[in-house]
C-alpha cells in the first residue's frame, strides 16, 4: 500500500469527506487507507507500506515481483511522474488497485484538467466527471465470481463510475444518483488495474481484499475471524506470528513442520494447537518447510 504525505497533508485542510455531523472530516486520508488496510490485515494477507518517494525510487520489474498487489488508496497529490509509475506497475504484470481521489490532484493538489482518473483512465477501462459524499452507506451487490460478505456497503463517498472496458464486479442496488458500477476490474498489459470508487466498509473491504489475495498466511495455517496470522523472513526460515483477539478459545491447524518458539514443542504439518483468550504464539518454520 501506497502513502501519500502530500495527500495527508492536503486532505487535513481540504478534506473530501465529512464526520456524522456534516463537518469537514480532516481525518479524510487516514478514513479512506485504514478501509483498506483494514480489509487486508483481518483477512490475513501480508500488508507493506510504502512511501510514494519509496516507490517511485525501485525499478518496475522489482516491484510487481515482489509486490503482486499494489493498492494506491488515496493519491491526490502525485505528479505525473507518479501516476506514470504505478500505470507501468501495471503494464509490467502486477495489480494496481486504485482508490478514490487517485489521479484527480496534481503536485499543487489543483484539480486536473484530463479525464478522471487523469493518465490511468484508459489503463482502469473507466472514467468519471460526477462524485458525491454519501449521507447513508449504499448496499451493494457482486456479479460471479466476486465473494461477497454480509453486510457489505460503499460509504462515505461515490464516484459515478462509466466503464469503458472494464469489467463490473460490485454494483450499487438503484439509487437516484444514477451510480452502477462501485468496483471495476480491467487487464492492462501483462497486469489488471481494479478502480474502487467509494470507501468500503469493513465487510466490504474484507470482502475485496479476499478476492484480490486469495491466499494468505491465515488461509494456510487455517486460521479463522478473530485469529490473525502474520509471518515474516528470518534467515533462511520463516516465523509466524498467530494472534487471538478474543476473549474464548481457538483452534487453529499448522501450516507446516514447526517449532512452538516458547516452548520448543514440535508440530507437524496439519497439527492443531489450542491459542487461549487473548492468547500469541510464535512459531519458527525451518527454511525447509518455508
Amino acid at each position: 500500500m501506497l502513502h501519500s504525505t502530500d495527500t495527508k497533508w492536503s486532505f487535513e485542510f481540504y478534506p473530501p469527506l465529512a464526520t456524522d455531523d456534516g463537518d469537514a472530516d480532516r481525518r479524510s486520508y487516514a478514513r479512506i487507507v485504514d478501509s483498506f488496510y483494514r480489509g487486508f490485515s483481518e483477512t490475513g494477507a501480508q500488508v507493506r507500506v510504502q512511501h510514494t518517494r519509496q516507490f517511485l525510487g525501485q525499478p518496475t520489474a522489482e516491484l510487481v515481483e515482489r509486490y503482486p498487489v499494489l493498492v494506491a488508496a488515496a493519491e491526490y497529490v502525485a505528479d505525473d511522474a507518479v501516476l506514470d509509475a504505478l500505470r507501468a506497475y501495471a503494464e509490467a504484470g502486477g495489480h494496481l488497485v486504485l482508490g478514490i481521489r487517485t489521479g484527480y490532484g496534481d503536485e499543487l493538489a489543483r484539480a486536473r484538467r484530463g479525464v478522471a482518473p487523469d493518465r490511468l483512465h484508459d489503463a482502469a477501462g473507466v472514467w468519471y466527471d460526477e462524485y458525491s459524499n454519501l449521507a447513508e452507506p449504499l448496499d451493494v451487490t457482486a456479479a460471479e465470481g466476486f465473494e461477497l460478505e454480509a453486510g457489505s456497503q460503499a460509504t462515505a463517498w461515490v464516484d459515478i463510475l462509466n466503464p469503458d472496458g472494464a469489467e463490473t464486479v460490485v454494483a450499487y442496488r438503484p439509487t437516484e444518483l444514477g451510480a452502477e458500477a462501485a468496483i471495476t476490474t480491467a487487464s492492462f498489459g501483462a497486469g489488471r488495474v481494479t478502480y474502487v470508487g467509494t470507501v468500503p466498509n469493513e465487510p466490504l473491504a474484507r470482502s475485496l481484499a479476499r478476492w484480490l489475495v486469495p491466499e494468505t498466511a491465515a488461509t494456510a495455517w487455517e486460521a479463522a475471524r478473530p485469529v490473525t496470522v502474520s509471518t515474516g523472513r528470518a534467515g533462511d526460515g520463516t516465523v509466524a506470528f498467530v494472534h487471538n483477539w478474543s476473549g474464548t478459545r481457538h483452534t487453529v491447524t499448522v501450516a507446516a513442520d514447526s517449532i512452538h518458539v516458547e516452548s520448543g514443542e514440535r508440530f507437524a504439518a496439519g497439527a492443531r494447537f489450542t491459542l487461549e483468550p487473548r492468547g500469541v504464539a510464535v512459531f519458527e518454520v525451518p527454511g525447509s518447510q518455508a
